[in-house]
């Protein structure tokens, strides 16, 4: 079973070792300063992969999202920025920014537009249900 929640102090030693083991980059103090907004993705009792955002005034910055696991179609990843996204647009966040365009494919599907330095998502909408439909 696939889960993704808040991560705990625990999650994030095991995190800290799994990117040494693989020399996955990770910045420790800005996901500590970040902590409330970051994200462990769990299978079974291992860790597969995390995430995080920082807050930039009413907007969120997506600092890092990584899979441990292989992940040939980008299904854990999507899932796991879907729900980061969700948990920033809870939080009443605008927009949500990358600056990074190490996954910029992916972040297009899901709806990110292009900007001249960035990527960005305008929260607002993303999640907003809308209908067209008429009733009789």
């Amino acid at each position: 079973m696939i889960a993704i929640r808040k991560m705990t102090i625990e999650d994030l030693d095991i995190i800290i070792r799994l990117c040494e083991e693989r020399k996955i980059k990770l910045d420790i103090e800005l996901m500590k300063e970040w902590f409330l907004n970051a994200f462990a993705l769990k299978q079974g009792d291992s860790i597969i992969g995390f995430g995080f955002y920082s807050e930039e005034g009413n907007n969120g910055v997506m600092e890092q999202a990584e899979i441990f696991t292989r992940d040939d179609q980008g299904d854990y990843l999507d899932m796991l920025i879907r729900s980061i996204l969700n948990a920033a647009e809870r939080q009443n966040l605008d927009e949500m920014i990358v600056n990074d365009d190490k996954n910029a494919e992916l972040f297009l599907q899901i709806g990110f537009i292009t900007m001249e330095n960035d990527m960005r998502l305008d929260l607002k909408n993303f999640f907003s249900m809308k209908c067209s439909c008429s009733h009789s």
